[in-house]
């Protein structure tokens, strides 16, 4: 409310008496003093006008307790002859609410500078509200009342309010007021500034009053009081309007929303709450202090040397949209520092996102580093994200996802689906924590081209390694690049041939970062690309120091090529993975059945490492796969080729695919397992030797065989070989498998075991075999046998033909547990003794049993039962104890002992 000031005294003297002068004697009629017209209008709405031109001092408010309007010019009286009023000629008059009608209230200034303080703390509910200044500066006081929202309209010198609060609504129309004080308080407050060149938006300029200052090149000037949640300001957004946003601090206050044509962020601006805005253009030149900000330009976004975004924990997206370019030299810092604080979420985005000068980023976290996406997300492939065309990275600039103390470090990817040129890779980092926790993961790619200019660190120094992630196209791995001398800019690609220093590779390595380069993942493939995706390994990969324990992947699209070698030096541990055929890192995930084959051209050692590989077709012809106990495991859709030898020390081999070929590739697990799964031919050329462990060979396919070749050998602790076909050799003497523990043989083919001119040569030292045919003519041919168990056999339903033999120092070869066929040829020859096991019993149609040692039944009665011709042969058939029960039924019988007792139980014909 506004009063006016005392008068100045008149000094004695300083008034001359009148000069004398003869007049007539008159009577003179003196004007009425100066007044304030209060009037009803023909509608019955309140009417304060000021009909002296001179300045007018008024305060209004509504006294709900009297239920009347007070009206009050300390400058001048007022005057009224509204029915039931009271103090009309004074200072102050007060309207009865039943005296007036209609629901506005109008004040019309004169041609002074006027004031209006408006008091709206008990507002009638509907009430409308118009102040026209007239001529002269104008100014209105808005106090009183608490109000849920309040929206601004301004246009020039006029402007429209409404106020909403519990159960009211309040309108307030202006003209030709200049300065506005809205001292009244709000949850919500809006402005929409239309026709203006320039707003700006700053604080009062009153020290510690907390208040904000919106004015305009139009004239209009609103100092209000901040709102309690948003503070929203469209700067004619729709034409060319720029909106400046100067200093102020609002760390207890509010979010702000700000629109505008161009938008300028030049001072110090403090938020308790976020700053979103929205404009054609976005210039930052000062710093903000708020946990959330979201600048979102369509066509340019610069950040400036002096920018600096800060907010513990915070969340940061400056986007210049689809068409624009994002240029930034500042600094964001969304650090979580605190015990237990996480880094925040940085995105920069637009068409061409530069980083530039020595521009900082900071998403570092005492418990854990935060991520930051520049150019896009993982891969290129979040549809929520957008990604840029062309990505920058200076070489000044630094971005940090680490975790501080106990925690794993964050995500940072810069990604392009065109160009991405990484001069600052070095100083890339997602590290883990000093005291605990596993190396984050850090991208750099260019679907097209992309060029890296040293390597990242996801190092841990109490965890496990992070990643490094390359993702172009076509990729080479050479020891000198034609890479780009300087990154500037201006940068426009002119290839798609990706090549990337090795020596970037190793020292990421070294320092105890994995390496993923992938050239598969392609959410939005390019319809004129001409490349496939191939990764080339034209130098050699050689670590020879090792900070932790680190993978090397290559994800290819379509082949993996190495061509050199790629190994740790003693006591290092490298793990190997190379995926052709991928599109997302995964195991043959494109679908193309035709392509994307892995080309093992050179030596690979891992020492201890494993070495895992997956695609179409698979060959390591010259090159040699040597993992000092790590597991190596190929897993293709097409022919497995090892050409080369394989060296495990302990570790495991699996191979699944079409046909396996191991023609010069010796494979030796040093006691480690193997399992080949096959749905077509496993073809054995080379050596497998796999000391104590097991061996698990499966041809699934109908017509798929297991064929032993030239002098290839299978040397395990026990075995299983399963055919869809039959289980063959072309081999005439040695061993085809060798059991060199007491293990099982199971071997399984339903069209034969062997042949009779080539049949399967097993050494064993003990354990049982199983066989297993159930075709027409699945003949049973093994030799070789030593000290095995005879257990399950089982053949198909017509005649075939059984032979069983052993060899070795005398004693008891050949243990017969349970082998019943039906009208089957056996023939059982030891060199040793053949012994029946508990109730052994052999069923078939002719049996021929032949031993230079004795041949005995077991604790309990062992059968032999011929439908045909029956023969026992042995030093001594039975014991005393013990008789051998035989049934020839009709058929001959020949039982013969060369040297000692003959006990047998003779039944049937």
């Amino acid at each position: 409310m506004f009063h006016a000031g005392p008068l100045a005294p008149v000094q004695p003297g300083s008034l001359s008496s009148p000069p004398a002068c003869d007049l007539p004697d008159v009577t003179c009629s003196l004007p009425p003093p100066a007044a304030t017209e209060v009037t009803l209008d023909a509608s019955g709405n309140l009417l304060v006008q000021d009909q002296t031109g001179a300045d007018n001092r008024l305060s209004i408010r509504f006294d709900a307790a009297n239920q009347q309007f007070e009206i009050i010019d300390d400058s001048q009286a007022l005057v009224t002859q509204i029915a039931g009023a009271e103090g009309s000629g004074s200072h102050r008059i007060v309207v009865p609410w039943e005296a007036v009608a209609g629901g506005r209230l109008q004040v019309l200034g004169g041609g002074g500078n006027d004031s209006l303080t408006l008091d709206l703390s008990h507002a009638p509910a509907g009430l409308d509200v118009t102040f026209d200044g007239g001529v002269g500066t104008d100014a209105l006081t808005l106090a009183g009342s608490s109000w849920s929202r309040i929206d601004y309209s301004l246009t020039g010198a006029s402007a429209s309010l409404r106020l909403e609060g519990t159960g009211a609504a309040v309108g307030v129309h202006l003209a030709g007021v200049e300065p506005v004080l809205d001292l009244l308080t709000a949850n919500q407050r809006t402005f929409v500034v239309h026709a203006a060149t320039q707003t700006v938006l700053q604080d009062s300029g009153e020290a510690a009053d907390g208040r904000l200052l919106l004015r305009t090149s139009t004239g209009a000037s609103v100092v209000f009081a901040s709102p309690a949640q948003t503070l929203t300001v469209d700067a004619d957004a729709a034409s060319t309007g720029h909106l400046e946003v100067a200093s102020f601090d609002q760390a207890a206050g509010c979010s702000l929303a700000l629109s505008s044509h161009a938008l300028t962020i030049s001072g110090d601006v403090v938020l308790q709450g976020s700053l979103t805005a929205q404009a054609d253009e976005i210039w930052l030149d000062g710093s903000l202090r708020t946990a959330c900000v979201d600048l979102r330009a369509a066509s340019k976004l610069t950040a400036t040397e002096q920018a600096r975004i800060e907010g513990p924990s915070g969340d940061v997206r400056l986007d210049a949209g689809p068409n624009g370019t994002l240029a930034f030299r500042g600094q964001i810092d969304v650090s979580g520092r605190a015990p237990g604080q996480f880094g925040g979420m940085v995105l920069l985005l637009g068409r061409r996102v530069e980083l530039l000068g020595a521009a900082t980023i900071d998403a570092t976290g005492d418990r854990g580093g935060g991520r930051v996406l520049v150019g896009g997300d993982l891969h290129g492939a979040n549809p929520s994200i957008r990604c840029a065309t062309q990505t920058l990275v200076e070489r000044g600039v630094t971005i940090d996802a680490s975790a501080l103390a106990q925690g794993n470090g964050g995500q940072i990817v810069v990604w392009a689906d065109d160009t991405a040129l990484v001069a600052g890779s070095r100083n890339l980092r997602a590290r883990g924590g000093s005291l605990a926790g596993d190396g984050g993961l850090i991208e750099t790619s260019g679907k097209r081209l992309l060029h890296v200019a040293g390597p990242v660190d996801a190092s841990a120094p109490a965890g496990h390694a992070g990643t490094w992630l390359l993702d172009p196209h076509n990729v080479t791995i050479v020891s000198t690049s034609a890479s780009p001398a300087t990154f500037t800019p201006t940068f426009t690609a002119t290839a798609n041939n990706t090549e990337i220093l090795v020596a970037d590779i190793v020292a990421a390595l070294e320092a105890g970062t994995s390496v993923v380069i992938s050239t598969g993942v392609d959410p939005n493939p390019d319809p004129d690309g001409t490349q496939d995706g191939n990764i080339t390994v034209d130098a050699a990969i050689e670590v020879t120091a090792l900070a932790g324990n680190v993978t090397l992947t290559l994800n290819a699209a379509n082949h993996v090529i190495v061509n050199e070698r790629i190994a740790a030096s003693d006591g290092l541990v490298l793990n190997v993975v190379l995926n052709a055929n991928t599109l997302a890192g995964g195991t043959n995930d494109d679908n193309d059945a035709a392509q994307g084959n892995v080309q093992v051209g050179a030596e690979i050692v891992t020492n201890g490492g494993s070495f895992m590989a997956s695609g179409v077709s698979f060959s390591n012809a010259s090159g040699p796969i040597t993992t000092d106990g790590g597991a190596a495991t190929l897993t293709f859709t097409g022919a497995v080729t090892v050409a080369g030898a394989v060296t495990l020390g302990g570790g495991s081999f699996s191979s699944s695919g079409t046909t396996f070929n191991n023609t010069g590739g010796a494979i030796d697990t040093g006691g480690g397992n193997l399992t080949l799964t096959h749905t077509g031919t496993i073809t054995l050329a080379d050596d497998l030797t796999l000391g104590g462990g097991t061996a698990t060979l499966t041809a699934t396919g109908g017509t798929s065989d297991i064929l032993f070749q030239d002098n290839a050998t299978l040397t395990a602790g026990a075995a299983t070989l399963t055919a869809g076909r039959v289980i063959s050799t072309t081999k005439t003497t040695g061993t085809d498998i060798a059991i060199t523990a007491a293990g099982a043989l199971n071997l399984t083919a339903p069209d034969g075991l062997g042949a009779s001119t080539l049949p399967l040569r097993i050494s064993a030292s003990g354990g049982t075999l199983s066989a297993t045919t159930t075709a027409t003519g699945g003949d049973m041919y093994l030799l070789g046998l030593s000290a095995l168990s005879l257990g399950a056999v089982a053949t198909g339903v017509n005649a075939q033909t059984i032979q069983i033999q052993t060899s070795g120092d005398p004693g008891y070869h050949l243990s017969i547990v349970a082998a019943s066929t039906t009208g089957d040829d056996w023939q059982l020859t030891s060199s040793g003794g053949i012994q029946f096991v508990g109730a052994g019993t052999i069923t078939g149609r002719s049996l021929t049993l032949t031993s230079t040692g004795a041949v005995t039944s077991g604790t309990a009665a062992s059968d032999l039962v011929a439908t045909d011709t029956l023969s026992v042969t042995g030093s001594s058939i039975g014991t005393a104890g013990n008789a051998l029960t035989v049934d020839p039924g009709s058929q001959p019988l020949s039982l013969r002992a060369t040297s000692g007792d003959l006990c047998a139980e003779i039944q049937g014909g």
